[in-house]
């Protein structure tokens, strides 16, 4: 299990109630939908200072990120629809606990929660190299900009 996991083990999420499953899941949704807007702006960043960068080792550096992004953009898109998909589920049990096999959900949802697990990660991750990277390259090729003048 990933290091994100705060449950300890799958006894917690079997022992809670439809309602607290429904509290977290909308969370989760919630931080999707941050997400979102996060890697928005992280690929705005990337976009708008790609024209200031002037070596090779730097373009090339930018395009894997874009492509680090790309790939994040598709897996939180699926990740929101997966759990909009839970939470419609999770409504239905409410309403008729017999509609799903209990088990089976929870089971699916535990395989959620460690996408969504795994999704922070990678996000965080390359969220750090954006960071570094921007410093390193934008701070360097400004600095010998400015002595060219």
């Amino acid at each position: 299990m990933s290091a994100l996991n705060l449950r300890p083990n799958n006894d917690v999420l079997y022992a809670s109630k439809w309602q607290e499953i429904y509290v977290l899941t909308r969370h989760w949704q919630s931080d999707v939908e941050f997400f979102a807007r996060e890697l928005n702006f992280l690929q705005r960043l990337i976009s708008k200072y790609f024209i200031w960068l002037k070596t090779d080792a730097h373009i090339v550096f930018a395009e894997k990120l874009q492509g680090g992004l790309k790939d994040l953009f598709e897996i939180r898109k699926t990740l929101e629809k997966n759990i909009n998909i839970h939470l419609h589920h999770i409504s239905a049990l409410m309403e008729n606990a017999f509609i799903y096999d209990e088990h089976t959900f929870k089971d699916e949802h535990a395989i959620l929660e460690e996408q969504l697990a795994d999704f922070t990660k990678a996000f965080k991750a390359l969220k750090m190299e954006i960071f570094k990277f921007t410093e390193e390259a934008l701070g360097k090729e400004n600095l010998e900009h400015l002595m060219e003048k």
